[in-house]
């Protein structure tokens, strides 16, 4: 097979262009400053690392470098422990928007007992102690369980009432 000379600088040009984008890559994670090592460490706690190395520029190996705490071939433990509190300070948030959330869901729920049997109370019960042991961080079988206990009033019936002549 024969190609010209312009379609040899084409392949030339696109093989050097992909070698350079490769060596980039894997330089910039040594040049990345403390502050965004510390942005990309505490991504790399809540999305895959494909992603946040694609959106920053480096390497999975760098994100993966960043979420440990390592610089270079060293363990940093001030920039792990900032990650460590980034992620936990964005944890306790959520925890606070779920568990808001669920107090709201109970306040609608107490409001609906009265028309509600026993079978669905004690579903809905077992379901938001679910969710609130997941919150919590209990659900994996250790600590302390939840139990929500929703007592349904008795459903009253016209024979209930007394009857009051006047």
């Amino acid at each position: 097979m024969y190609i010209t000379k312009s379609q040899l600088d084409e392949r030339l040009t696109k093989t050097q262009i992909l070698n350079e984008e490769k060596h980039a890559k894997d330089k910039v994670y040594t040049h990345t400053s403390v502050m965004e090592k510390e942005l990309i460490g505490t991504l790399a706690h809540h999305d895959i690392q494909k992603n946040i190395a694609k959106e920053f520029g480096v390497t999975q190996a760098g994100v993966s470098d960043a979420k440990r705490g390592l610089t270079g071939n060293s363990f940093d433990p001030e920039l792990k422990s900032k990650i460590d509190s980034n992620v936990s300070e964005k944890k306790e948030k959520i925890q606070e928007q779920v568990l808001s959330n669920l107090a709201d869901a109970l306040t609608n729920v107490s409001l609906k007992m009265a028309s509600t049997d026993a079978a669905e109370a004690s579903k809905i019960a077992v379901d938001m102690g679910k969710l609130l042991d997941r919150v919590n961080g209990n659900g994996d079988g250790g600590g302390k369980r939840v139990a929500i206990v929703i007592n349904v009033p008795n459903q009253k019936n016209e024979n209930a009432y007394t009857a009051i002549e006047v």
